[in-house]
């Protein structure tokens, strides 16, 4: 991770993470650790790399995870990146905007 760039995520982020993790983990051992290593090889590249995602409303922007079909929403600015949600691609994206 950049050594300049703060990183925060919200609590209702993590039960994202939280609840994705358990449920494929349910689905095969291991598999939940694969996600988390997915979360967090796209969250060391967005702390290096902020600007890099596009902006899709208003000063949020989107990162894909590689292996998975999840979406990181985040802000960026002033050196500070805020993880707002980490949701499935198939969910409905009302539900992430409801936490701006």
């Amino acid at each position: 991770m950049a050594d300049n760039i703060k990183l925060l995520i919200r609590h209702k982020a993590k039960l994202d993470i939280k609840d994705a993790h358990n449920w494929y983990e349910s689905q095969r051992e291991g598999l939940g650790d694969i996600f988390l290593k997915d979360f967090a090889s796209c969250i060391n590249f967005i702390c290096e790399n902020p600007k890099s995602y596009p902006v899709i409303l208003t000063e949020i922007r989107r990162a894909l995870l590689k292996k998975f079909p999840y979406n990181v929403f985040y802000l960026f600015s002033k050196n500070k990146v805020v993880i707002l949600a980490c949701f499935h691609s198939k969910r409905n994206p009302n539900t992430w905007r409801a936490r701006i």
